[in-house]
């Protein structure tokens, strides 16, 4: 009798786990950043907490120390967090395709030198990116 009455519960809680994890790995995106000749493969994650934005320009944070962008001019844009205030190298590529999506041209790229600590996360894409009015 004690197993009829446990296994819903438990067949509930693991179906709800597994919709989580499928969520999660909904915002996950493949990019591919197109700087002069070179081109930058990366998996990103969808955050909501990314709202940066420099002239109205979205900026995806990038944990990336590729020799391409000490050839490139960099703009300090100031940002700030909870743990508190700074300022970011951003660059622009000449363009990114994020898969799904399609390419997107008016867009920063911000390095940071912190660890995503997101599974096979290099980069954290801001959510503007996805409203469809950046496709120019």
């Amino acid at each position: 009798i004690l197993i009829i009455i446990i296994t819903p519960i438990l067949l509930y809680l693991y179906i709800k786990s597994l919709k989580d994890i499928k969520l999660n790995y909904n915002n996950y995106y493949n990019l591919k950043i197109y700087i002069k000749d070179s081109v930058i493969k990366v998996t990103s994650y969808l955050d909501t907490g990314n709202k940066l934005e420099s002239f109205g320009k979205p900026i995806i944070l990038l944990n990336n120390k590729d020799p391409v962008f000490n050839k490139l001019n960099y703009t300090l844009i100031p940002y700030n967090t909870i743990k508190g205030t700074g300022f970011i190298k951003c660059y622009k590529p000449d363009k990114v395709y994020i898969d799904g999506v399609g390419y997107k041209y008016k867009v920063l790229i911000g390095i940071i030198n912190n660890k995503i600590n997101i599974d096979g996360v290099t980069s954290i894409l801001n959510t503007k990116l996805l409203e469809g009015k950046w496709n120019y």
